[in-house]
């Protein structure tokens, strides 16, 4: 399958997204995450999928900031697909593993491996294209196996 480089090209900006994505929320830069994202977001998350969604730019800040410093987060995006629904619409579909561990803030320390694996999941997320930026208008998170 011989793709368009104009389509290489905005899948490679939406894998780079849904990996930036992973890498903000753990790293709890709210400023950062956000911006990943359109105003009026929605976001699914797997503990309440699919019930309740964040909605906007400043829930999505308050849940990130809300986050207690001392655990350590890691999601690891795989399985990245992008697939074009339109001109201006992608929708990237992935898998995640999630680490979870706690430790004291500014510890350089491992986390012993035993019960930090979490949860393996998928995303679902809907980006779009404005004025030749694509941003995450849905996510939707959803676990596979395990769970918080």
């Amino acid at each position: 399958m011989t793709l368009d480089p104009a389509d290489m090209k905005a899948f490679d900006a939406c894998a780079r997204i849904v990996t930036l994505a992973s890498l903000h929320m753990d790293a709890n830069d709210a400023d950062a995450l956000v911006r990943l994202f359109t105003e009026d977001l929605e976001f699914v998350r797997p503990s309440t999928y699919p019930d309740v969604a964040i909605r906007g730019r400043a829930e999505l800040h308050a849940a990130i900031a809300e986050r207690d410093r001392h655990m350590v987060s890691r999601h690891i995006a795989s399985n990245i697909a992008p697939y074009r629904v339109s001109a201006d619409r992608i929708v990237v579909k992935s898998y995640f593993t999630h680490f979870r561990g706690w430790r004291d803030i500014g510890s350089d320390e491992p986390i012993p491996i035993t019960e930090t694996l979490r949860s393996m999941g998928e995303y679902e997320d809907h980006l779009v294209c404005a004025d030749g930026e694509w941003l995450i208008a849905r996510r939707v998170a959803k676990f596979l196996f395990g769970g918080l």
